[in-house]
């Protein structure tokens, strides 16, 4: 299915897949480049493929990279499974529409679906923004932090009259 996917990009986009490294290249430095230049990244997952360090890494690469410059758009394909994932790879990844590949009758309509959102080359999509709500819960905490202290030191200050 992952050959099938790539050939049919191939026809029209530069198509980076690891497995085409030649012999001899610097495997890590090829793929290092592919993240930092690419606009579209597919991240295949299957269970195996969601717990992998190597993976989740390449995925967290391409997502600092789109929190700066909005690219690459990161589609995630979920092959055969599910489940929730895991931290971190769920901070990357879960906020995006994800596409479900069960079998192999499902490939065509994923690559007619992954052509579609290749073609699409609009200058105007917005960069992806990080939620604000890790800093609200922050804050939060920090505020009722202050509360409890305020509220012991009240405490404590009757017990001394």
């Amino acid at each position: 299915m992952a050959r099938q996917v790539a050939e049919a990009l191939k026809q029209n986009h530069d198509v980076f897949v690891d497995t085409d490294i030649r012999p001899g290249r610097e495997w890590g430095a090829n793929i290092e480049q592919a993240l930092q230049t690419s606009d579209l990244l597919i991240a295949l997952l299957s269970e195996e493929a969601a717990k992998s360090p190597m993976v989740i890494t390449e995925i967290e690469t391409a997502h600092h990279r789109a929190m700066t410059t909005g690219l690459p758009v990161i589609v995630p394909v979920r092959l055969g499974f599910d489940a929730p994932l895991r931290y971190p790879l769920s901070a990357y990844i879960n906020r995006f529409q994800y596409i479900l590949w069960n079998r192999a009758e499902d490939t065509p309509g994923l690559i007619d679906e992954l052509l579609r959102i290749a073609a699409d080359k609009s200058p105007n999509r917005p960069p992806v923004a990080m939620p604000v709500r890790p800093l609200d819960r922050l804050l939060n905490t920090l505020g009722r932090m202050r509360a409890v202290d305020e509220s012991s030191a009240q405490r404590a200050a009757l017990r001394n009259r």
